[in-house]
């Protein structure tokens, strides 16, 4: 019944040929078709790359706004797609407004830049993102600062001699005996991976390296010559000593 899986699979091959299939058969109708008695399931999706460049952020939540329509639809659920607007451009209201006949109460369409530099189009309400956060391009032109900030705890703290390879694929080796800490935050909670062995976690004795590759749930970073950093030491992963700007920047994104 199923074919064998190649270990030589081209996997963006194989999702071209998936997608011919289902528009040649068309599965999505069918499927539609098939549960159109059952009960409507609805889930309201956003803009996908309204905030600058995409980055790595919207690729997650092009997943999740995929999976549960899927999902939903796989229990028996009436999910219907369709397209709609969003009040990231007032000339789409006014357009829209002369369609139906109606004039909106309220109107916004300002986001944080449009907050800072054109008054002229607040309105009725404004919506800024980054700039509640006190970062961004425009946060020092109006006088803000950071309010947000992560941290977390040493769990263990581990003395390796030299050559020892840290982490997943050995990229880090110890070069003399070096003092270990682990961290509990990895790529699971939003830490990018290409950050390994680049930045830098803020301790009480100051910036504490990455060493090795970032791990699902914990990273490891160098504690020698620090040594009131124990198990238990707070560690700033960003904040007012650890600006995000840094890390963002080393991950080639947005703050946000």
């Amino acid at each position: 019944m199923y074919q064998k899986v190649p270990t030589n699979m081209n996997f963006v091959e194989r999702e071209k040929n998936i997608e011919k299939f289902w528009e040649d058969n068309q599965i999505f109708k069918k499927s539609m078709e098939h549960r159109k008695e059952g009960e409507t399931y609805t889930f309201y999706d956003g803009p996908p790359t309204a905030n600058g460049k995409p980055h790595i952020g919207h690729v997650l939540t092009r997943v999740i706004k995929d999976m549960i329509p899927r999902y939903r639809t796989m229990k028996g659920y009436m999910v219907p797609r369709k397209a709609g607007w969003d009040t990231h451009g007032l000339p789409v209201e006014l357009e829209v407004e002369k369609k139906l006949g109606h004039k909106f109460e309220i109107k916004h369409c300002a986001n944080t830049g449009a907050v800072a530099k054109y008054p002229e189009t607040w309105l009725d309400l404004v919506r800024p993102g980054l700039l509640l956060y006190g970062y961004g391009e425009f946060a020092d032109e109006l006088g803000l600062k950071p309010v947000m900030t992560l941290k977390t705890t040493v769990s263990t703290i581990k003395i390796y001699p030299a050559g020892t390879a840290i982490s997943y694929g050995g990229i880090f080796k110890t070069t003399d005996t070096t003092r270990i800490g682990v961290v509990p935050y990895g790529y699971a909670d939003g830490f990018f991976r290409c950050l390994s062995n680049k930045y830098s976690l803020m301790t009480k004795e100051g910036p504490a390296c990455i060493r090795g590759k970032i791990c699902m749930d914990m990273c490891m970073i160098d504690l020698t010559g620090k040594s009131s950093v124990d198990v238990g030491s707070e560690v700033e992963i960003f904040g007012k000593k650890n600006s995000i700007n840094k890390m963002a920047q080393m991950a080639q994104t947005i703050p946000y």
